[in-house]
């Protein structure tokens, strides 16, 4: 959706080339490379709770990838 409102900062992870657990590294490399003077937003559609559809919460610290699946990416 930021991309197709015309967004003026980049975005990395769209529906066209998703950023997720299996290919993290190679992400959060290009990140780095490239932005390294950003400050990074993580965006997590991820699964949860009915009672919090709809809800957005701000944490500090990092999204763990696959952990609304019971998956463990960083070993």
């Amino acid at each position: 959706m930021l991309t197709d409102k015309d967004f003026k900062l980049p975005v990395v992870g769209t529906l066209d080339d998703p950023a997720h657990a299996v290919n993290l590294e190679t992400k959060i490399k290009y990140i780095n490379e490239y932005f390294e003077n950003y400050f990074v937003i993580a965006v997590d559609a991820c699964l949860g709770y009915s009672d919090f559809i709809g809800d957005i919460q701000v944490k500090l610290g990092p999204v763990s990838p696959g952990k609304g699946v019971g998956k463990n990416y960083l070993k």
